[in-house]
């Protein structure tokens, strides 16, 4: 079975990010009792200033948020569970259950806001095996786009041969060592109901792109699979995609079962 990835983002309402970080050690401890989760990483967008909150924004989405990385999350937690119906059985267990009583109840209220909480499989994995691989990235840059639905088998392919062009131009960087491609689709629409109208078609599918490197990249390149498609030697690209959010991280810490 496929794992599927939980990933979470925060930002910081008062400023506080050393008690933010020690409530990620606290809770994601207890959600590590979970026995289908098997890993978790906890990372910090590189720009981040100590003792500077975020404001109260929404959900990052290409609707509400520039594409820029100031509207990438403060924090990211990426959780893989084994399976989807391991994260199934986790959203009514205990250890989701019990994971908001943890931390001071007024902090909670004022000094944490969750932005962001989407759930991915993973599409593929590609090594830059020339690269130097240690075991942890100094540097992760991610891009969170979406591609518009396709009409046919035919242009489907297409659109996965530019998004491989892509990939492969990212991992061209200098430092660049592995790129890891996650794939969510949108959400099914419900059937149509005497009082509810038929909801729209789904529009297409979104990805998460999480680049890791071995060294900091040359200052201000960030990672933009559709910029790095465009110089595909076999073509145009296949569609226009929309980029939703991409920043820079700094791993902080992972957990392990």
């Amino acid at each position: 079975m496929s794992a599927l990835f939980n990933l979470v983002g925060t930002n910081s309402l008062d400023g506080d990010h050393a008690m933010l970080q020690r409530w990620y050690a606290d809770h994601v401890h207890l959600l590590m009792r979970f026995a289908g989760l098997h890993h978790a990483q906890l990372m910090q967008r590189s720009d981040v200033v100590p003792g500077l909150a975020a404001p109260a924004l929404a959900a990052p989405s290409p609707a509400t948020h520039p594409a820029t990385h100031t509207s990438a999350p403060q924090y990211l937690c990426l959780y893989e569970f084994a399976s989807a119906q391991a994260f199934a059985e986790f959203e009514a267990s205990p250890e989701r259950a019990n994971a908001p009583k943890l931390g001071r109840p007024d902090w909670m209220a004022t000094g944490i806001h969750i932005v962001l909480r989407q759930q991915y499989t993973r599409q593929v994995v590609q090594r830059n095996l020339q690269a130097p691989h240690s075991g942890t990235p100094r540097l992760l840059q991610l891009h969170s786009f979406s591609l518009p639905a396709v009409a046919s088998s035919a242009e489907q392919l297409d659109a996965e041969r530019w998004l491989q062009g892509g990939m492969h131009q990212a991992l061209l960087e200098p430092h660049a060592q592995q790129l890891s491609l996650l794939h969510r689709k949108p959400a099914t629409p419900a059937l149509p109901t005497a009082t509810a109208p038929a909801a729209a078609a789904p529009t297409g599918s979104e990805y998460l792109a999480l680049l890791s490197h071995s060294a900091k990249p040359r200052q201000g390149h960030a990672l933009d699979l559709i910029a790095s498609a465009q110089t595909d030697h076999y073509g145009l690209p296949a569609c226009t995609a929309q980029t939703h959010w991409q920043a820079a991280y700094q791993p902080l810490a992972a957990w392990r079962r």
